[in-house]
């Protein structure tokens, strides 16, 4: 007589362990026993621990063999641990993530990501941005599992630090780009400025032109320098000058009374002696009056006179002007 054994099975995450034989080459019917426990009509033996256990087989001649059965523990739990990660490294948000599994000694794992189709290695790729989880199981039904998360894409600092560009990433080439900024106009609209634009601060820059000298050397003109225009003015000297005592005693110093002026558009200038007699009259500037009145010499004393003249600037306006004079010999 002899037996076989039909299924053995170690304890695993899914249950105890368990062992089928059957009797053979005997009389039958068979019986069977478990580590001398009690006799039962079938070879199943159900929820064994771990360890070592004898199974006996009679037949119904009463012959017994016996087979010695080895329950292995095979619940040790599943440790994973990422080999590497590779986050999302590009613009298109994708990464990717290698699993493996400390102190492997199973021959069968299977390998499960988010809940998908199974894989028989630990590599998975094309990983979106988010949270994963790895599912492994292994022939004795035990599983382990190890989350990670995919982080989004940073893209790369694109600063040249450079003022004169526009510095961006493209999200569809996955590259910086760096576009020239146009210059600025730099023209102030002021003529007492040169204007330009620095490239290497991205500014502009107003540097005063030095005001020139208007001066020229005309006494008959005011010269002066308009800053909005930029240009140099030579304006007219609107002015009058009236001596207040002349000597006509023909010493050749100070013997012609007359009126000095500049710019003078028109004059009428009468001068009148101490009785009221109109002693001289002109009408032009160059006019002078030599102390006589009627080819007389007149005496020494205080003339009084009246004056109205009009500027080259404001010939329809008249200024009005009296005063005295000495006649001194």
């Amino acid at each position: 007589m002899s037996d076989s054994l039909i299924y053995q099975q170690g304890i695993d995450c899914l249950g105890a362990g368990k062992v089928i034989v059957t009797g053979q080459e005997g009389e039958p019917n068979y019986e069977y026993q478990l580590n001398n426990g009690a006799w039962q009509t079938t070879g199943v033996f159900d929820n064994l621990p771990a360890g070592n256990h004898i199974v006996r087989t009679r037949d119904a001649n009463g012959c017994v063999i016996e087979r010695p059965i080895t329950i292995t523990d095979n619940t040790t739990p599943i440790e994973l641990v990422i080999n590497w990660l590779v986050q999302a490294a590009n613009c298109s948000d994708l990464g990717s993530v290698s699993v493996g599994i400390i102190d492997s000694t199973d021959l069968y794992y299977q390998y499960n990501l988010d809940n998908s189709i199974a894989q028989n290695n630990g590599i998975f790729t094309d990983l979106a941005v988010g949270e994963h989880t790895i599912t492994v199981n292994n022939e004795h039904n035990c599983s382990g599992t190890i989350t990670f998360t995919i982080e989004p894409f940073t893209p790369p600092n694109c600063d040249d630090n450079l003022c004169n560009t526009t510095d961006t990433y493209n999200e569809q080439t996955c590259e910086c780009e760096h576009t020239p900024l146009t210059p600025p106009n730099c023209d102030d609209n002021l003529c007492n400025t040169t204007d330009t634009y620095n490239e290497q601060t991205c500014e502009c820059e107003h540097i005063a032109i030095e005001t020139p000298l208007c001066d020229d050397n005309n006494p008959a003109t005011i010269d002066t320098y308009d800053p909005n225009t930029c240009e140099c003015l030579y304006t007219p000297a609107y002015k009058i000058q009236i001596p207040n005592a002349f000597s006509p005693n023909m010493d050749g110093v100070n013997d012609l009374f007359g009126i000095a002026g500049m710019g003078m558009a028109n004059m009428h200038l009468t001068i009148y002696n101490r009785w009221g007699v109109k002693v001289f009259e002109a009408t032009n500037i160059n006019e002078t009056w030599d102390g006589n009145y009627k080819g007389q010499s007149q005496e020494i004393g205080v003339y009084a006179y009246l004056l109205t003249y009009s500027f080259l600037n404001e010939p329809d306006k008249s200024y009005f002007q009296k005063g005295n004079i000495t006649l001194i010999k």
